[in-house]
């Protein structure tokens, strides 16, 4: 069974199976720091998670495996008053990379007047000094992107979940919506 709190999509880890629906509210409880009692189950289904789907959200593998949203029900309240500070997460960015200073081998190349007097051994150690430096900015850059990459993945995958979630939550209100018309 995978677990994820939905207003925020992240994965919620805990066992692997419980022995009752109370057990696994408790673990939520300590480990997605959501109260029991503001707790909302709901399956990818739109169905509340009762006490007799737990034997079968424990067995279910592979593509049958439980997707299990937990909503927080004073999240919902039109008069919330909750403190909402610990859904929001700072971003660790790499720093702006600062590219280096112009090199003076093109300067110098312009203000040569002849090819006569060259250093062959100096012109070849500046030039491959100005190759590491472009090669050490280069891996720079890839290895920012690569961060940065890895971070927009990771949050276009919380907002798929987030948006299943809300999927989940009208589809129970859509139920709830027909069961009284």
């Amino acid at each position: 069974m995978k677990i994820y709190r939905a207003e925020t999509g992240k994965r919620i880890q805990v066992r692997k199976s419980f022995e009752s629906l109370g057990d696994l509210k408790a673990e939520l409880e300590q480990v997605g720091g959501v109260p029991i009692s503001s707790q909302i189950l709901m399956t990818s289904f739109g169905l509340q998670l009762k006490t007799e789907m737990i034997n079968d959200a424990n067995k279910a593998t592979g593509k049958d495996e439980y997707i299990i949203f937990l909503f927080d029900r004073d999240l919902l309240d039109v008069n919330n008053t909750y403190d909402q500070t610990p859904l929001v997460e700072g971003l660790s960015l790499e720093p702006p990379i600062i590219a280096p200073a112009a090199s003076n081998i093109l300067t110098r190349l312009q203000n040569r007047g002849s090819w006569n007097n060259i250093n062959l051994s100096e012109e070849c150690g500046a030039y491959v000094n100005l190759f590491q430096t472009h090669h050490s900015q280069g891996q720079l850059f890839v290895k920012t992107a690569e961060k940065h990459a890895g971070i927009c993945k990771l949050l276009y995958q919380e907002q798929k979940i987030q948006q299943m979630a809300l999927d989940v939550a009208i589809t129970n209100l859509n139920s709830h919506c027909r069961s009284i018309i």
